[in-house]
């Protein structure tokens, strides 16, 4: 559940990529997006026993808590995520508009076994 805060100490330091290899990366590209303009961002979370009459459950993070009303814009690193799953990595291929920065296109590296 810390991925919002780490993200966006990443983003403070100014790191060129961000390397997530765990879970289901989908909601990542939107949260760097966010957390770089100095918006607020949540990262969606699962809770086991949870129903629908629970709500939704997320992790959020506003920069404005940490810099007031005007939080700094930052640079926006590269997403690279480890995709162990073929059928994973073709979901996240064919949903180009929650999937992918505003601002940049994606790098997609295959590999087929032989």
């Amino acid at each position: 559940m810390p991925l919002p805060f780490a993200c966006y100490g990443a983003l403070l330091a100014g790191v060129d990529h961000v390397l997530v290899g765990a879970g289901d990366p989908a909601e990542l590209p939107r949260l760097l997006d966010r957390l770089a303009a100095g918006e607020p961002a949540s990262l969606s979370v699962r809770v086991q026993g949870a129903t629908a009459q629970d709500g939704e459950f997320a992790a959020r993070f506003d920069p404005r808590d940490l810099f007031g009303p005007s939080p700094p814009v930052l640079r926006r690193p590269r997403l690279d995520a480890i995709v162990a799953s073929v059928d994973l990595a073709a979901a996240l291929a064919a949903d180009p508009v929650t999937t992918r920065p505003a601002t940049r296109s994606p790098t997609f590296l295959e590999t087929k076994r032989k």
